[in-house]
């Protein structure tokens, strides 16, 4: 949230915390599979809308397999959210399949 709350603030776009709240708790992915990060974060998440939404950037420290993003992605899009998903890193995990 620490990064979320400065780019808000850099670049004037407003901060709308609790949108997206874990439903879950889930074992650290760090080691996973692709697949078993998928089904590790499986209905991990629920949206919590309070006022509508037409366009969100999701913000991510770092990014290895996309499954964390993607989840809350879907989760958004299904509310017909246009979302754009930021990051800071892309790690390489070579011996993680994206499959």
């Amino acid at each position: 949230m620490v990064i979320a709350k400065s780019l808000s603030k850099q670049i004037g776009i407003p901060l709308v915390e609790g949108v997206i709240k874990r439903e879950k708790d889930t074992p650290a992915q760090a080691g996973m599979s692709g697949r078993q990060r998928r089904l590790n974060l499986r209905q991990a998440f629920s949206v919590q809308l309070s006022l509508p939404l037409q366009r969100v950037a999701l913000i991510d420290d770092v990014v290895t397999t996309g499954t964390t993003v993607s989840e809350i992605h879907k989760l958004l899009a299904a509310q017909s959210i246009d979302v754009q998903i930021w990051c800071l890193a892309r790690a390489e995990a070579p011996h993680i399949s994206l499959e």
